[in-house]
């Protein structure tokens, strides 16, 4: 009896150690679970499709996952077809869902738009050494639409995203065939990131076909300041369009509130047809 009582104490106590040990791996294990990893590359995530993310129907779209030139995510929707593409370039601070309405406008007339999110906004992303440098997101965009076949790229862009477009245009290569600005800011110092948002500027160095629009009492930017961009411009080929106040700022120059589409849309279209 001895003999086997020991034996048990014996067995009973080889037990208790590997219970022990198991519970010190499932520790183990529980603390590597909980070490944190590198989140999902944006490429791998699904985008909402465009039409639903922005509440209004409109044509096919396609969202998807672009570089702007110094390799940040953006995400971005094409819609409509052909070989002659829009960038939409958004305000401040807003996403690519105001230009939707216009966007739409465009597709069925003919046009590859890409709309997209400036990084750190909407769904693009926001890596901690972004330096705000905006104009890389725009000059990614036009190099997106060149790589899935447009011949030519216009830019639009509307308040901050005219601002930026402005500044772009001029380091693009090839430049722009035609460039829109929607109630663009001649001068945001440094209202996103580090690069100084200053379109005064640039514009003497660009060259490319340009559309200056502001509407009267815009309380961000005077028909003054916008006769000033379209007067410093080097642009051969340029325009200025000044709208009654009714008109408002940015992209409600061509499209409502409800989505519907206004007057001075078909000056824009009428610009972008006569130069692709």
């Amino acid at each position: 009896m001895a003999g086997r009582a020991g034996r048990l104490a014996l067995i009973c106590l080889l037990l208790a150690g590997l219970a022990t040990a198991c519970r010190g791996t499932a520790r183990n294990e529980g603390a590597r679970s909980r070490t944190p990893t590198p989140a999902a590359s944006p490429t791998t995530s699904a985008l909402p499709d465009p039409s639903q993310r922005c509440g209004l129907p409109g044509p096919q779209a396609k969202a998807v996952w672009f570089e702007a030139t110094d390799g940040t995510l953006l995400d971005g929707a094409f819609v409509g077809s052909g070989n002659s593409g829009v960038v939409l370039a958004h305000e401040y601070p807003a996403d690519l869902c105001g230009w939707w309405p216009f966007a739409t406008y465009l597709a069925r007339r003919g046009f590859l738009v890409l709309a997209f999110d400036f990084r750190c906004f909407g769904l693009s992303s926001c890596p901690d050494h972004a330096t705000g440098d905006l104009m890389d997101d725009v000059r990614g965009a036009g190099a997106e639409l060149r790589r899935v076949g447009a011949a030519s790229v216009a830019l639009v862009g509307a308040s901050l995203g005219g601002t930026v477009t402005l500044m772009a245009a001029p380091t693009m290569d090839p430049p722009p065939d035609a460039v829109v600005c929607l109630s663009g800011e001649p001068d945001l110092g440094y209202l996103v990131g580090s690069t100084k948002l200053d379109a005064q500027s640039a514009v003497p160095r660009m060259t490319s076909p340009s559309l200056f629009v502001v509407a009267r009492e815009d309380r961000n930017v005077s028909v003054r300041d916008m006769r000033g961009l379209y007067r410093a411009a080097g642009s051969k080929d340029k325009r200025l369009v000044v709208l009654p106040v009714s008109f408002g700022h940015g992209w409600n120059i061509v499209s409502t509130v409800s989505g519907g589409i206004t007057s001075a849309a078909r000056t824009v279209l009428d610009f972008l047809r006569a130069h692709r």
